[in-house]
């Protein structure tokens, strides 16, 4: 790919008005993990012919690993406006919509794929992720076995795997894993996904071969390198090799972060003008506009705070339904003026209706999007009957976990020690801010190591704050069977346990950067 790159890049500079050459240089740069280039080369090829669909839906992709998935909808919405019926741009539309939890959308426009053509595998894989986001397991499942039945594929097994992982399904799940890896033993994707899931021995085996695989295989994208990175790291740190494991996942953060367009400056000013803005006096003068449903319970916090357990004690209730990391909230608020309290009011209707529909006689339904930190104040006007609840967990094992974790492309902040650090003190600074103006009976922080001590008296503490009877069956959390989609699938299907607390004694060497970032 290197030389396809130079080749292209040749190409380019002797005729800078060829479009495909442009295009094609777009698509190698994606998968050379370059994609800011990449972009201005699909933008590029676009400018000259305006018709050429493909670059549109190239610069989809590039737009979607630079700046989020919800970059890439106006190119892809660009490549249908002029050709209707691609099949590429529909299915990326509807992929992006999946990951977007659009879910519903998502399967209606990938069932409109697959009844235009019906022998695409691509297209019944992508009307399986669709429906996986709409929690729709078994319709997915039949649409992923049709797509292995048109075209046998290891990416369609480790969907499967992973839908299976989401229901709690492990064992079913490490069996599917485990054909993909003999058919495809070069799948970084399906080596990844394993190393979620596994524990590993010193010497095993596996690790030997993920680490031949990264040295040795030349047709490995840049993505498959991050994955080999993380997963070698896992199974190291989980084998004991603590100094290994850690180096390589500083390595496959350093990758990307540098393949991403981020800046913590932009976030910090961003939480200290929320704090501006959303002062006690002015939720004061603008309160009255919203809906006063008392169904929703927002659980907020940084990522890997115990966000997960929380949900996943609440969502035992048997008057409660965990929703998920819905990202709703986040989008009804971008560009809404607070002091509008017809557009809070119909904003909050559209959301309890959302709610609604996924849970219609629950008493309470949680939406465990960590982000709704930044949204607190939106959220007193638009709902201010609704559960806050935030999760707090240790400084140093909190940042650890995120960068131990290779999030999608929502996140920018975990892969550099600095800026994770930094990002951390600015979400305390905002939390004090939150705590300091809140009601007590509508704001709860709960803290992740009082749960691993006391998981009775926390239990009791969430149901009683969340205004319910108690319901034992909170305290069996781990035997619920409920869909959990977070990276911390694994950890709450199993009873509480101690070991996450103080876990980062063990890598306090190599976390200089990071304690001096949060000021330790």
């Amino acid at each position: 790919m290197e030389a396809a790159r130079d080749a292209l890049r040749e190409a380019v500079e002797r005729n800078p008005n060829d479009p495909v050459a442009h295009n094609d240089l777009a698509v190698v740069l994606c998968l050379l993990g370059e994609p800011v280039e990449a972009l201005q080369h699909a933008k590029r090829a676009v400018e000259i012919r305006p018709d050429l669909t493909v670059a549109y839906v190239n610069a989809a992709v590039a737009a979607g690993f630079v700046a989020g998935y919800e970059a890439a909808l106006p190119w892809v919405d660009a490549a249908l406006e002029r050709e209707p019926d691609d099949l590429a741009a529909t299915l990326l539309r509807a992929a992006t919509l999946a990951k977007l939890d659009r879910g519903s959308e998502a399967v209606q426009l990938a069932r409109r794929a697959v009844t235009k053509h019906p022998e695409s595998a691509q297209a019944h894989e992508i009307l399986g992720v669709a429906l996986q986001a709409a929690r729709l397991y078994d319709e997915a499942l039949a649409e992923f076995d049709r797509a292995q039945s048109r075209a046998r594929s290891g990416q369609v097994g480790v969907r499967k795997a992973m839908m299976l992982l989401e229901q709690g399904r492990n064992a079913e799940a490490m069996r599917e894993l485990e054909v993909v890896l003999q058919e495809n033993p070069t799948l970084a994707v399906a080596w990844y996904s394993r190393a979620l899931v596994t524990d590993f021995q010193v010497g095993a085996h596996d690790i030997a071969a993920m680490q031949n695989l990264l040295r040795g295989s030349k047709s490995l994208t840049f993505n498959d390198s991050i994955q080999l990175k993380f997963a070698i790291g896992r199974a190291c740190i989980s084998a004991g090799e603590v100094g290994a494991g850690f180096s390589h996942v500083a390595d496959g953060n350093g990758m990307k972060r540098a393949s991403i367009d981020y800046s913590i400056e932009a976030d910090e000013r961003r939480m200290l003008d929320i704090a501006e803005t959303f002062s006690a006096d002015f939720l004061e003068r603008h309160a009255g506009g919203g809906n006063l449903s008392e169904q929703p319970i927002l659980v907020i916090g940084m990522p890997r705070s115990g966000t997960s357990l929380v949900e996943q004690i609440l969502a035992s209730h048997q008057l409660v339904f965990g929703a998920g990391e819905l990202p709703f909230i986040g989008g009804a608020v971008e560009g809404l003026d607070p002091s509008r309290r017809d557009r809070l009011r119909d904003a909050a209707d559209e959301y309890i209706a959302t709610l609604a529909c996924r849970a219609p006689d629950a008493e309470r339904i949680i939406d465990k999007m960590p982000f709704n930190f930044l949204h607190v104040g939106f959220i007193r006007l638009m709902l201010p009957n609704a559960r806050i609840i935030h999760c707090r967990r240790d400084s140093l094992d909190t940042c650890l976990s995120c960068y131990l974790t290779l999030f999608d492309n929502r996140i920018g902040f975990c892969y550099d020690q600095t800026e994770l650090g930094r990002y951390f003190r600015a979400y305390d600074q905002l939390m004090r801010h939150w705590r300091a103006i809140l009601p007590a009976d509508r704001f709860l922080e709960v803290d992740y190591e009082s749960i691993v001590a006391d998981l009775e008296g926390q239990a009791r503490r969430l149901v009683d704050f969340c205004g319910l009877p108690w319901d034992e069956t909170c305290l069996a959390f781990h035997m619920t069977e409920r869909p959990v989609l977070t990276a911390s699938m694994n950890q709450v299907r199993r009873p509480i346990y101690a070991t996450s607390v103080g876990r980062s004694k063990n890598f306090v060497s190599y976390l200089g950067l990071l304690a001096e970032a949060l000021g330790l």
